[in-house]
């Protein structure tokens, strides 16, 4: 007679017959709960009978897995690690994925390690948005888009030029003045489109008795002073400049 909490009762208490000591079901008896169970796992989700605690494919969610359906199959979203697999989640962080990357920015799914767009910052991106869309701030190729940033080197930009020299540096076009960047048609460029301080809008040298000529120098007064002095010591090597680039022309 079988008795509650009994799983079954064999008329013996020996094991290894399919019933424990315990009258519990041992691991491979068909079950119908976990109650019944010796392991306390009864896989009801694909085998319906007894399975050892603690293992991936019992159908228990158990610490350490993501996830767990049953068997040790790989290719059906659950890996045979219980972990999830490519596209398979939704995870909400990269331990729970077999590539270890969870797109928790768009897809909150398992995406490809090394790839732009997945969504984790790697190695050679400047940023990762989960997409790979361009119009968005970062493009296809996981690099800052113009107007985007903040930047630090040129390299984290698409364009190939960051502003550095801007309050908030961002990525500009590479060529036009203003970028910070000396094109062959430029003189002086400060990395702004301002006038009065010494390199122009079209980025031409202004008064250089205020301390112009697109340098590091900062107009401290219109008395000249030492700035006045150090543009007249520049004065030679622009001119110079500017001769070079008319003869390669």
């Amino acid at each position: 007679m079988l008795d509650v909490p009994e799983g079954c009762d064999d008329g013996n208490t020996t094991t290894g017959d399919g019933c424990s000591n315990v009258c519990l079901l041992e691991d491979g008896e068909p079950c119908a709960n976990d109650a019944q169970c010796e392991s306390t796992i009864c896989d009801t989700i694909e085998s319906d009978a007894c399975e050892p605690a603690n293992s991936c494919g019992n159908g228990a969610l158990e610490a350490g897995e993501a996830c767990d359906d049953g068997n040790a199959e790989a290719g059906d979203g659950c890996s045979a690690g219980c972990l999830f697999e490519l596209g398979a989640g939704p995870c909400t962080d990269h331990a729970q994925c077999e590539s270890s990357i969870c797109d928790t920015v768009v897809s909150d799914t398992c995406e490809p390690a090394n790839s732009c767009g997945n969504g984790a910052l790697e190695a050679g991106e400047a940023c990762d948005d989960g997409n790979a869309d361009a119009g968005d701030g970062c493009d296809a190729g996981c690099l800052l888009e113009l107007g985007a940033g903040p930047c630090t080197d040129h390299a984290q930009c698409g364009s190939g030029v960051c502003n550095t020299m801007a309050a908030a540096p961002v990525c500009a076009a590479p060529i036009g003045c203003g970028n910070s960047v000396l094109n062959d048609d430029e003189v002086c460029d400060d990395g702004n489109l301002k006038h009065g301080d010494g390199c122009s809008q079209s980025c031409t040298l202004e008064n250089l008795w205020h301390g112009g000529g697109g340098c590091a120098v900062n107009r401290g007064s219109d008395s000249g002073g030492p700035e006045w002095l150090l543009s007249l010591l520049l004065l030679p090597l622009v001119l110079r400049r500017k001769v070079r680039a008319t003869r390669s022309r």
